[in-house]
């Protein structure tokens, strides 16, 4: 998994030092409620992740993320942790508010060896060093869909 995400920001790298564009890192923390079919089992998701954005034109940037994610189980449900690595795009309405779509799999702990589709839309707003999104995921599971709705706030490096 850290091999995949080494390849994507050294393509992201080379391709900034081939381009012009810029690259940035962030670090961040995130929160979320479970919604759909799994929220009777888990009240709440809680990660850390670490994204990079590379920006090879004014309007539009790509991304990629790898995080940790912590989905808290109600009452004797236990929770499992989430490990997605996402890549994708991001588009720039003004200088501080943005929209964008990563897609890309998770991996999860505790032996569980299930690799899911997931995609995670989301509506941003930046200052020069905090990043603020309201973020959906959708883990496409066996004929099912783990969701959540959720906040995540991310420091530039």
């Amino acid at each position: 998994m850290f091999l995949i995400l080494a390849i994507l920001a050294s393509s992201m790298m080379a391709f900034s030092q081939a381009s012009k564009s810029t690259v940035t890192y962030r670090v961040g923390v995130s929160g979320a409620a479970v919604v759909g079919d799994y929220k009777d089992f888990y009240n709440s998701a809680i990660g850390i992740s670490f994204e990079t954005l590379c920006k090879p034109y004014k309007k539009v940037g790509f991304t990629t993320t790898v995080g940790y994610t912590r989905f808290i189980g109600k009452d004797n449900v236990d929770g499992f942790g989430q490990i997605p690595v996402l890549g994708g795009v991001r588009y720039d309405l003004d200088k501080t508010w943005h929209v964008g779509v990563q897609g890309g799999v998770s991996f999860y702990d505790g032996g569980n060896t299930d690799i899911n589709f997931t995609y995670v839309p989301y509506v941003e707003y930046s200052t020069k060093n905090v990043n603020v999104a309201a973020k959906y995921m959708s883990i496409q599971a066996t004929n099912t869909a783990i969701n959540t709705v959720g906040i995540s706030v991310s420091y530039k490096l």
